[in-house]
């Protein structure tokens, strides 16, 4: 932490801002295609973005600051009266009241990538990407880079686009993109997905996920596509399904066994991903399991699926190529060290700000 003046660095921040800071970086024939606010009649703002229902802007959004007894009351929220929303200069400040050192920036997660992919129109939607990371870069992080960490946004729509803005992140001074789907934008991995991977590890790219991959409504689909199909009458189990338990897989573990049974760890040993705000006192329990069930079913799997047998434990992959991150400190500190995890200053949506440096000392 040298040079820094706080000991912390928060390792999940969102940064909620109106889209009117940003927006006017789409090119003019997709800018009446951008998300825009609105006020309503009630004082609080809400998103428009075609193809997805107007969003009001909710506790979950915008409750920074305000106090947990604050939670759940009803009056307006809007970004004029929310810690964290105007400019990179108020977020410094902000960060000094905090006692925070820096911050790892994540895009909004109700009002970011996930609510902009419904925009139909690729091209369009492309252009709102590439405005918000032109603007992240080169407006707002670039006020001071060690302390605005921003991540650029990968997205949503196949392995070509994923791969551009990847290098255009790149080049604009990333220190680490976000990944919300699968590179190919598909439910399960899949072979082009490694033109991505080799692309984060050649250019030494952190890939952060937040939470877990989406596989809502036109990302739905399996989790695994397997080498071979049982025979018909044939009893089997998906392997991804029975080592990724929900009885004691939580989010963002499914992800890890998709890649890992789809060989991308063995592909590329140096790729390491970043799982964010995943709550991760779950984990020991998970990887222990993880190791078990394996062992259970992989030689019926290598039977009747034709997946071959792991070079390593479930759990050594994990150890190596994962990392988890957690909102709350006591149940990180029980988590094995090689599963790093960071802890949030939770100030663009939690009530902890300005108290968030006081949070690890409860660990």
């Amino acid at each position: 932490m040298d040079g820094y003046a706080f000991p912390f660095i928060s390792g999940d921040s969102h940064l909620e801002t109106h889209p009117g800071r940003w927006t006017e970086r789409v090119p003019a024939k997709h800018r009446e295609r951008a998300p825009r606010v609105v006020r309503l009649s009630d004082g609080s703002d809400a998103w428009i973005v075609e193809g997805s229902p107007l969003r009001r802007i909710s506790w979950g959004d915008l409750y920074g600051g305000k106090g947990r007894q604050q939670f759940g009351r009803t009056e307006a929220m809007s970004y004029e009266n929310t810690p964290g929303t105007g400019s990179a200069e108020q977020r410094i400040r902000e960060q000094d009241a905090d006692g925070i050192a820096a911050e790892i920036l994540f895009p909004g997660q109700q009002t970011g990538p996930r609510l902009w992919r419904s925009i139909a129109d690729d091209d369009a939607y492309l252009a709102v990407i590439r405005a918000w990371n032109s603007w992240l870069a080169e407006d707002y992080c670039s006020v001071d880079a060690d302390r605005l960490m921003g991540l650029g946004v990968i997205p949503w729509c196949g392995i070509h686009a994923a791969v551009a803005e990847l290098e255009r992140c790149a080049s604009l001074g990333f220190k680490g993109v976000v990944l919300g789907v699968f590179p190919s934008a598909k439910s399960h991995p899949t072979p082009e997905d490694d033109r991505f991977w080799e692309a984060a590890v050649e250019s030494k790219m952190p890939v952060a996920v937040h939470v877990e991959f989406d596989r809502n409504g036109p990302r739905a689909g399996p989790l695994f596509r397997y080498p071979r199909t049982p025979d018909s009458g044939e009893e089997v189990r998906s392997l991804v399904d029975q080592v990724a338990n929900p009885k004691f897989a939580n989010s963002g573990a499914v992800n890890a066994m998709q890649l890992l049974f789809a060989g991308v760890f063995d592909r590329f040993p140096s790729l390491r991903l970043f799982f964010a705000e995943t709550q991760i006192g779950w984990l020991p329990h998970f990887l222990e399991q993880a190791d078990e069930l394996y062992e259970w079913h992989r030689f019926g799997a290598e039977r009747a699926l034709g997946m071959a047998q792991l070079d390593r434990s479930p759990s050594d992959y994990v150890r190596q190529h994962c990392y988890w991150g957690s909102s709350t400190t006591r149940s990180a500190c029980r988590c094995p060290p090689t599963s790093a995890s960071t802890s949030s200053s939770g100030r663009r949506t939690s009530p902890t700000w300005a108290v968030s440096s006081r949070i690890p000392a409860t660990g």
